[in-house]
């Protein structure tokens, strides 16, 4: 009956990684996005870079 659980340290691992890293992928691709938007001038933002 034990043989098919899966190990405690796993399964809760495998819980916890959609909840967690959901808002993470969230927060990480916005300041990607953020960044690219900044540096690729689609913000008017004058910032001097060698000009």
């Amino acid at each position: 009956m034990a043989r098919h659980r899966i190990p405690r340290s796993l399964w809760w691992r495998r819980r916890n990684r959609h909840r967690i890293s959901l808002y993470e992928v969230v927060g990480y691709t916005a300041a990607l996005l953020l960044a690219a938007a900044i540096a690729f001038g689609w913000f008017d933002l004058m910032i001097p870079w060698g000009s």
